[in-house]
């Protein structure tokens, strides 16, 4: 019986098979920059060190495909609640009880005041509440939100409702309600499902800010004529007919006026009694003075209830001011919701809006109160819940609900301690639908519009606020008026569309407009205190030097050789190398030429923060913007690392959008400041105008082109301009490429291997920190050297290493030490590719003490992959790999 193939068996067959069918269609698979890499003494031994595999489609289906376990996690945590119900005690049940009840007393009459917007019975917005808080628990993320009615989606459902039975009068206002809840639901609960509730994210504060400021604006407007009692014209239309009309009627005004405004000026009055006045007044009454203040909603319906009792208790059937009138005792319309084409046609148009505010008005309340109370809810698992809630909510009888501001406050300042309270709420509004609806029917309908005046006033975004969002951005301050101005002169669902629309195009035009940087290096120091010429170290001018590669640490300045960590190289015996004496000579911004003889001298560079013998005030190099764009100080000379060589940091990512705007305005730049290659300058200076190229002008008729001998025959500066040797981007804004930016590189690369040419322009690439984008740019032909006119390129490899360990072992008698050598350091440093060892060897004369002699070895290895040098960890390691290999070409 023969065994089944082991699954290295099987991977074989398959890149046997691929391969077969790599080479029958003409596929070379050896990716660019995978070779073996050379120096000059052929190639290097990389058997010992690290090799950096590139990412595969199997791995990356690894990672991302359900397995199991993933399957069974995923399942659990569709219920949050697992995670803490085992848990639940009696202190965190004291906390849930008190919110709950307190959230309970603002629920009730919200909910019926909502539903007067929406159009519907006031029955049925306590049905929605009762549903929101009872089934949220389940699938909560955050102890906080508090689901039900709210007024801009119950605005949004009267909208829906007004337009429908304009067009058809048989559609009852409540079968709208329950469709458009199970449909919206439906939509929400699959975008959970599929965890995209990071969509949400797209939709930035300003946009949120300026929806709900109009729909805060538009309520409020459109509640003010029943506050009044005014009638004779439709509070549905635009923010600013309703306002006109509301003066034209104000003469129509009636009693409910008197019930409407003092009970806008009672809620008014008791915050401002229990906040703003009894706060100062008597701060150890903070906790009662937050209850007192959060019940005066309940408050104020109570006593006007009471009015309303004593003046229309003989007077049903003709109150003195409108009333809400018989209200059902329990779940009188419990059923399955109607839906059909018809019904769907009706608000299909208005959908998108109304899942757009399910979304980011309960999304960005949860985060917000998550940030606050620390904690962190699942933006996917709150479209599940909010999904849920609408899909079995009509059901009962409830139209559309999601997360409530308000509500949400007061639950979290009454101290909520897990998502539990919202039963607690739901039993107190299963209370109200059964045992309270008889007293609930002399509620007046002008309270319940101050009551919704009052609640919405607080979505009003303050001066303040926007003026923050002006010294942040003032672009999106614009998108916030045009989102608040459309919903005040259209409607809601315009004014969402709107701000959407804006701010999407507004990302595209950033991405796609997005412009590098060119950075060049200044010297700092760190100080302590106010900056001043006092806290300053005295200046210590030395000659500007070549960096030398693969030294991981380096003495001081005072040249103390017992400042190193252990394995550095001293000074004398790795650091003489022959450098130029320099003149800079400045021919374009942040570009210096440098002229001038060599001699030797010595390379100091900083040690790390934290090593023996390093200063707080010690020197570093740092990277900036030579534009001044960023707000560094334009007195500080920011200058290049080196002639011809340039840093370009890509600010938004690299992608198909931006590709073509980064590389114009790199090569535009590259070409003012450098000269061409020998090849380039040949063809321009041609005699002729036919030998020149079309885009090039030439010198101006009766004037010759300058010569650089001629110009220096006549001691003039002539054209001081570096040739382009060496390019180095900075990919740490880059998380992934495209095939379009790509391509886009290659095709810069081939123009300036042209423009410089016969030399090849080194690529270097800092801090890419994708494996993909490495395996992208790799199969292009980037990460090694290019090839010159012979078809070979000889280059020394420069790598960033870093220590991985050490050890101690007995070595005096093994090495013959005798008791009279006096004190030594030797520092031995290998750049074969392979395992850079560094040893510091310690003796002391006559010591006899335990571990005198010991030798001490530091191995150190390469951080990036030695297949492709030329990708670096970071800008420092790049600029010196390049500095090298401009200099020993």
């Amino acid at each position: 019986m023969s065994s089944s193939p082991s699954a290295g068996e099987r991977k074989s067959k398959t890149s046997q098979l691929g391969h077969g069918l790599a080479k029958a269609l003409k596929i070379d698979l050896q990716t660019p920059g995978s070779s073996q890499p050379k120096d000059r003494n052929g190639p290097l031994d990389i058997e010992d060190t690290y090799v950096e595999e590139d990412p595969t489609v199997e791995e990356w289906m690894r990672e991302h495909c359900l397995t199991a376990k993933g399957a069974w996690n995923f399942f659990l945590g569709l219920f949050p609640f697992i995670n803490w119900i085992g848990r639940y005690n009696k202190v965190w049940f004291a906390g849930d009880l008190i919110a709950g009840v307190t959230v309970a007393t603002v629920v009730v009459p919200q909910s019926m005041a909502y539903a007067g917007l929406a159009l519907l019975p006031p029955e049925y917005g306590l049905y929605s509440s009762f549903v929101g808080v009872l089934f949220y628990w389940f699938f909560a993320t955050s102890k906080d939100i508090t689901i039900g009615p709210v007024a801009v989606m119950s605005t949004i459902v009267g909208n829906i409702v007004v337009k429908a039975q304009a067009e058809n009068p048989n559609i009852k206002a409540e079968d709208i309600g329950g469709a458009l809840a199970l449909v919206s639901g439906c939509i929400v609960f699959v975008i959970g499902l599929l965890r995209l509730g990071f969509i949400v994210d797209y939709i930035p504060l300003p946009a949120i800010a300026a929806f709900m400021t109009g729909s805060a604006l538009n309520i409020a407007v459109g509640q003010v004529p029943g506050m009044m009692g005014i009638k004779g014209f439709s509070t549905r239309d635009s923010t600013y007919k309703v306002l006109i009309n509301t003066l034209k009627h104000l003469g129509q005004t009636k009693l409910d006026a008197a019930m409407g405004l003092s009970a806008l000026v009672l809620l008014y009055l008791i915050r401002w009694a229990c906040t703003s006045w009894g706060l100062r007044r008597y701060p150890k009454w903070s906790k009662s003075l937050f209850f007192a203040s959060t019940l005066r909603t309940a408050f104020v319906m109570l006593f006007y209830t009471l009015i309303s009792w004593l003046v229309n208790m003989n007077r049903k059937n003709d109150p003195a001011f409108r009333i809400l009138g018989k209200i059902p005792r329990g779940f009188q319309h419990m059923g399955a919701p109607k839906v059909s084409p018809e019904i769907i046609g009706t608000f299909a148009s208005e959908l998108p809006a109304t899942v757009i505010v399910l979304l980011i008005e309960h999304i960005a309340i949860s985060k917000s109160f998550g940030r606050l109370n620390n904690y962190t809810i699942n933006p996917s698992q709150e479209l599940i819940a909010i999904g849920f809630t609408n899909i079995f909510g009509p059901f009962f009888g409830a139209y559309p609900a999601t997360g409530s501001f308000s509500r949400t406050a007061i639950k979290s300042k009454a101290g909520v301690r897990t998502p539990f309270a919202g039963v607690i709420t739901a039993a107190i509004v299963l209370l109200a639908i059964y045992a309270l609806t008889a007293v609930f029917s002399f509620i007046p309908q002008a309270a319940l519009s101050a009551v919704i005046i009052h609640a919405v006033g607080d979505l009003i975004t303050p001066p303040s606020t926007v003026y923050k969002f002006w010294m942040i951005n003032p672009v999106e301050v614009i998108i916030f008026f045009a989102g608040v101005i459309v919903t005040v002169f259209k409607d809601i669902e315009t004014g969402i569309y709107v701000t959407v629309a804006a701010t999407g195009a507004m990302l595209l035009f950033r991405i796609s407009k997005a412009k590098g940087q060119f950075l060049g290096t200044v010297k700092i120091h760190s100080i302590v205190g106010r900056p001043s010429q006092s806290n300053l170290p005295s200046p210590q001018l030395r000659p500007l030097t070549l960096p030398t590669p693969i030294i991981p640490c380096t003495p001081s300045l005072n040249g103390n050789t017992e400042s190193f960590p252990s394995g550095a190289a001293t000074p004398d015996s790795v650091n003489k190398i022959a450098s130029p004496t320099l003149v800079e000579i400045e021919t374009a911004p942040g570009q210096i030429s440098l002229v001038g003889s060599s001699r030797e001298v010595s390379v100091s560079k900083p040690s790390p923060p934290g090593a023996p013998g390093c200063d707080d005030n010690f020197p570093r190099n740092v990277f900036l913007p030579i534009d001044y764009r960023d707000g560094t100080n334009p007195t500080i000379s920011i200058v290049s690392p080196y002639p011809g060589i340039f840093i370009y940091r890509f600010s938004e990512g690299l992608v198909y959008s931006n590709a073509g705007h980064y590389t114009d305005y790199l090569v535009s730049r590259l070409q003012e400041w450098t000269q061409p290659g020998e090849i380039m300058r040949q063809l321009n200076e041609a005699k002729g105008a036919g030998n020149r190229p079309w885009n090039d002008p030439g010198p101006r008729k009766g004037k010759k082109r300058a010569s650089p001998d001629s110009a220096g025959e006549r001691g003039e500066l002539g054209d001081r301009r570096p040739t382009l040797k060496a390019i180095i981007f900075d990919f740490s804004s880059v998380n992934n490429v495209d095939i379009t930016s790509v391509q886009n590189l290659i095709d810069v690369r081939n123009q300036l291997d042209r423009y410089a040419g016969p030399e090849k322009v080194e690529w270097h690439f800092a801090a890419v920190r994708s494996r993909w984008t490495k395996r992208a740019l790799a199969s292009a032909g980037f990460g090694v050297a290019g090839k010159d006119g012979s078809g070979e390129r000889r280059w020394q490899p420069v790598f960033s290493v870093a220590e991985i360990g050490d050890a101690a072992v007995q070595n005096e008698k093994k090495r013959g030490l005798g008791e009279g050598e006096r004190d030594e350091e030797r520092g031995v440093w290998e750049s074969d590719g392979q395992a850079i060892v560094g040893e510091l060897v310690a003796r002391k004369s006559g010591s006899s003490e335990e571990g005198a002699g010991l030798v001490r070895r530091v191995k150190v290895v390469p951080v990036s992959s030695v297949q492709r040098p030329f990708f670096h960890p970071d800008i420092e390691g790049a600029l010196r790999s390049a500095i090298y290999n401009v200099e020993h070409r």
